[in-house]
């Protein structure tokens, strides 16, 4: 599973919370499908998905910073760099 999710770069999520992580090729094709007038089912792998049920197409960075925020990590606004919880102040810069 991590190597599929390393290669893949984003992450398509349906409306009952089930992922699909995804190359950008295809994402390219389910742009096309989603806007094809009376299409209302996409195949991705062996599943197909209707187009109504999909919450969105979120890339690596966005699902990673997602983690991270629900693990309660925060990101200095001034640098972007990223620090535990438990760290209230950012190494890079004096406040």
């Amino acid at each position: 599973m991590t190597n599929e999710i390393e290669k893949s770069k984003y992450c398509l999520i349906l409306k009952n919370g089930i992922r699909f992580w995804i190359e950008e090729e295809l994402v390219d094709l389910i742009k096309i499908s989603i806007k094809s007038p009376g299409k209302n089912f996409i195949e991705i792998g062996n599943e197909f998905v209707g187009v109504s049920d999909i919450s969105g197409i979120f890339s690596l960075e966005t699902m990673e910073n997602l983690r991270r925020e629900k693990k309660g990590d925060w990101k200095c606004l001034r640098c972007g760099e990223w620090y535990p919880r438990e760290s209230n102040k950012c190494i890079n810069h004096e406040w």
